[in-house]
């Protein structure tokens, strides 16, 4: 304080300013847009895990009709196994390179476009989230079919 009130007394024209504090403030200001934004993409992770898993449900009473057919048609249990998590695998891959694609393409968007800050694609969060998604999707359709797969013909075509 002392240095800048002498500075002030020998340059009048000159305007000292102490810029310490505002360069935390705008830190701080920035933590807390940092902040919400990764709460934002933690609830949007979680949704879309939760859309993923009651789309594989939904899709649940399609699979009960076709494990009947193929088990009427004489396919061995893990054929019809692989088959029906095979196209839940698709499907997972599917949702997880798009989920990828979209929020990489949001997040250049915010921060390039919006922000202009330089942005660089990271790679492990949106791997592991891919990731997630393919197991999530893998060991709901497997619990779903094996479910499925362990009841009789007979009983299932009743209860359609």
């Amino acid at each position: 304080a002392a240095w800048l009130d002498r500075l002030a007394d020998e340059l009048a024209n000159v305007t000292p300013i102490e810029i310490g504090t505002v360069v935390r403030e705008v830190a701080a200001t920035l933590e807390r847009i940092a902040a919400a934004i990764r709460l934002v993409a933690a609830v949007t992770v979680v949704s879309g895990f939760l859309v993923l898993a009651a789309a594989l449900q939904a899709a649940r009473s399609r699979h009960l009709q076709q494990t009947v057919l193929f088990k009427i048609l004489g396919a061995p249990r893990m054929q019809i196994l692989r088959m029906l998590v095979s196209e839940q695998l698709l499907l997972a891959l599917f949702a997880g390179i798009t989920g990828t694609a979209v929020g990489g393409a949001a997040a250049f968007a915010i921060v390039h476009l919006v922000l202009g800050l330089p942005w660089t694609l990271p790679v492990a969060a949106p791997a592991g989230v891919a990731g997630a998604t393919i197991l999530l999707a893998l060991v709901v359709s497997a619990a779903s079919v094996w479910r499925l797969l362990g009841r009789s013909a007979a009983n299932a075509l009743r209860s359609l």
